[in-house]
Order: structure tokens, then C-alpha cells, then sequence
């Protein structure tokens, strides 16, 4: 459980992210409400580096991770991506140690639709690939509107690391939960 301190915002402070690019260009990016907020969700829940990479224009942003499962075995690859125009945070996990098998389809599919029923937030997701079909957890919010509507992002800031930190243990905790499920299922003869 977080402390109290936790849930409230952090300060504005402007800041930029500089990007020196391989052939020498340095490039200045503003970082926006939500990306901020990813920002300080990884420097301050996760104590990681920053490697946030900023569109060019400033209004999307993507974080990668990999997380290894709660046994250690494999590691899921986790990207939270921001959309600062319309007020969307996304969190995606894929799961690609195990690939579907067309006699197993069917059902990983009940699966899947069982279980998302049971999905406090998110949806597990089949996705078909060039090398096969795979799992996908997906999850996401919109905060339009409670980000400073300031254009130069100095007004009140609103939106608190918590959020991440949410949307990132639900989905690791029911991703856990689903893999061990599915992976009962694909080692059944």
C-alpha cells in the first residue's frame, strides 16, 4: 500500500527531454501531462531510468519494459503509451513464450472469454501474428480534461503516478493468474 503522500500529483515543473539523434541533431521535446506523469511513475515506483521516447510532435509518448512472471521463468514485454491530445494512457503486455496452436484454439478462446468476465480492469487479447497467435493483456484510461488545459502545461497538474501503478499491478497480477491457466491448457495431450 502506497503512502498518502503517494497519491497526491506532483508539482509542475517544466521540463524537456533533449534527444541527440545519430547524425549529430539535438532535438528538444516538451514533456506533457501524461508523459510527466509516466515519468515520474518510473523514477519514482519503479526507480528505473528514464527512456521514455517522445514523439516529434510532443503529444505521444511509449515506455518499454520487461517484467519477468511471478515464477521467474519468462518475462512478459510491457509498454505504457501516452496520447496527450485526447487524454489517453495505455498499458499493453504481450505474452509470446507460448503460441497457440490451432488444436488448442477454441479452447483458449473460452479462455479468454471466461476470464475476461472476471477482469476487475483490461482484457486479455488473442493476437495473430506472423508466427502464430499469442496473448496480449491490454488496458487503458482516459483523463481528457483533468490535465492542465494550460498550453504551456504551467496550471494545475492533476493527473498522480498512481494511475500507472494501478493499470501496471492489475495487469501483472491477472496476467500471472491467466498464463498459469494457459499454459495448464497447451500442455494437456
Amino acid at each position: 500500500m502506497h503512502e498518502e503522500i503517494d497519491k497526491k500529483p506532483p508539482p509542475v515543473i517544466p521540463l524537456t527531454q533533449t534527444e541527440v539523434r545519430e547524425d549529430g541533431t539535438v532535438i528538444s521535446k516538451r514533456v506533457k501531462p501524461l508523459t510527466y506523469s509516466l515519468m515520474n511513475w518510473i523514477k519514482r515506483y519503479k526507480n528505473l531510468p528514464d527512456t521514455i521516447d517522445i514523439a516529434d510532435d510532443e503529444d505521444s509518448a511509449q515506455f518499454e519494459i520487461s517484467v519477468p512472471s511471478s515464477d521467474g521463468d519468462f518475462s512478459y514485454s510491457c509498454y505504457f503509451n501516452t496520447d496527450e491530445e485526447n487524454g489517453f494512457i495505455m498499458f499493453y503486455m504481450y505474452y509470446f513464450d507460448d503460441l497457440i496452436s490451432k488444436q488448442k484454439e477454441e479452447e483458449i478462446k473460452n479462455l479468454v472469454l471466461d476470464r475476461n468476465l472476471q477482469c476487475i480492469t483490461g482484457q486479455i487479447q488473442i493476437l495473430e501474428g506472423k508466427s502464430g497467435k499469442s496473448i496480449r493483456y491490454y488496458s487503458g484510461i482516459c483523463v481528457k480534461g483533468i490535465a492542465s488545459e494550460d498550453p504551456n502545461y504551467s496550471g494545475e497538474f492533476q493527473i498522480s503516478p498512481l494511475l500507472y501503478e494501478n493499470i501496471f499491478d492489475n495487469g501483472i497480477n491477472f496476467m500471472n493468474i491467466f498464463i498459469n491457466e494457459l499454459k495448464e491448457i497447451l500442455n494437456q495431450d
